[in-house]
């Protein structure tokens, strides 16, 4: 009698990390620091390589913007914090400075952030306040 193998059972699903929470000065340097963190964070997910970088690089532009506007004029600090539900990634860039004002004249080579972010996730926020501004990012795990 040829008996053939079972089949292997499916690798077990690990659990989400923890959330991911930083808080770090609104300073250009720390962008390479903040990456490599989320990078080492989304590597315990179940996020492929080519999503992962999406994310990296709207978070990135986030943050980017974060110190770039918000913090223009002064010092302060950025948090970022990410958690995944579900299958459901959900990260939030909050900064403690002062939306960009609205009557700066366009620049053609500029302001392409906020259309990156918008192609590379399923949902963006941005909610400018008296505290900051919060930046809302989202996007469903590519199987």
């Amino acid at each position: 009698m040829n008996a053939s193998p079972s089949p292997s059972p499916p690798p077990p699903i690990s659990p989400p990390p923890n959330p991911l929470e930083l808080t770090f000065d609104a300073d250009a340097t720390q962008l390479a620091p903040v990456r490599l963190a989320l990078r080492e964070w989304l590597g315990r997910t179940r996020f492929a390589a080519d999503q992962s970088a999406d994310v990296l690089l709207a978070v990135g532009e986030a943050c980017a913007n974060a110190i770039e506007h918000g913090h223009r004029f002064r010092a302060g600090t950025i948090r970022l914090r990410a958690w995944l539900t579900d299958d459901y990634l959900r990260v939030t860039v909050h900064d403690s400075g002062r939306w960009k004002p609205d009557d700066s004249p366009p620049n053609p080579l500029r302001g392409r952030g906020i259309p990156l972010m918008r192609a590379l996730m399923d949902s963006i926020a941005v909610t400018p306040d008296e505290s900051g501004t919060i930046v809302e990012l989202g996007t469903a795990l590519r199987l």
